[in-house]
């Protein structure tokens, strides 16, 4: 709990999104932001299920704001009547949000983890605990990055030299693991 705080403050300061909501109430100031966050986000034609996978490496980055009549995210305005469903997935490290329209368009928000979007009432959201899978794309890239990874740390070793990079090779794996970790852990 604590260190989801640490991290959307974290990420929150990296993206600016005290200020960019600050300058938004201060163009549209009749509004009302009921949340806000640092978000990456993909626009698609068609349901997906949400996955670790090579779109997310160009989702746009931006800054998500719930307002009692839309979420504005960039260039990207989406009036709540047009909202067919929205679901808010409780992942490992965050929270996404995928949203449909009656335009058949598809969004899908990666957040930190907030409890201003669950309490919010504006947007009528079902609320899941989930598990993103991996893309078979996301598999091979992480199977790659892993054995050279390894053969790196391996020539360090046989040449008896730790030094930083040594450690941030070690936190590399780990984070590229961390997927087959956490299902391990919930197995």
């Amino acid at each position: 709990m604590v260190l989801n705080a640490m991290s959307r403050i974290l990420v929150n300061t990296l993206y600016r999104v005290p200020g960019r909501v600050k300058r938004f109430q201060e163009q549209i100031p009749d509004t009302q932001v009921l949340a806000a966050g640092a978000t990456k986000a993909r626009k698609m034609t068609a349901d997906s299920e949400p996955r670790y996978e090579a779109g997310w490496a160009t989702a746009k980055r931006d800054v998500l704001i719930l307002t009692t009549t839309s979420l504005y995210c960039g260039d990207w305005v989406i009036p709540l009547e047009t909202v067919q469903e929205a679901t808010l997935l409780q992942i490992a490290g965050g929270s996404l949000l995928k949203v449909s329209t009656l335009d058949g368009l598809h969004y899908q928000f990666g957040l930190s983890r907030d409890p201003a979007w669950a309490a919010q009432t504006a947007l009528p959201l079902a609320i899941h605990v989930s598990e993103l899978r991996l893309s078979r794309f996301s598999l091979i890239v992480r199977l790659i990055l892993l054995i050279w990874l390894g053969w790196s740390f391996s020539q360090d070793i046989a040449q008896q030299s730790w030094n930083f990079y040594t450690v941030v090779k070690i936190f590399l794996a780990v984070w590229i693991l961390s997927p087959f970790l956490r299902r391990l852990r919930a197995s």
